[in-house]
């Protein structure tokens, strides 16, 4: 094998566009406090029209959402 030219580009380094479409969807918002940073299993939290208050819901233990053990 011959011995790389220091001048030439290697790896990802090229002049290619790439050919997949942009990601339209916006980011999913980030866990904050106690449910990011403990180890227990925290009831889940879905965010109302405002950003101001949280609806927590029960668990049923039917296998619904937030079930721990589905």
């Amino acid at each position: 094998m011959r011995r790389p030219d220091p001048r030439e580009p290697h790896g990802t380094e090229s002049n290619h566009i790439s050919r997949f479409p942009k990601n339209e969807v916006s980011p999913v918002p980030e866990i904050q406090g106690k449910a990011k940073h403990g180890k227990a299993h925290v009831r889940p939290v879905i965010e109302n029209g405002r950003n101001d208050h949280k609806v927590f819901h029960e668990l049923k233990g039917d296998g619904s959402v937030g079930d721990p053990n589905p």
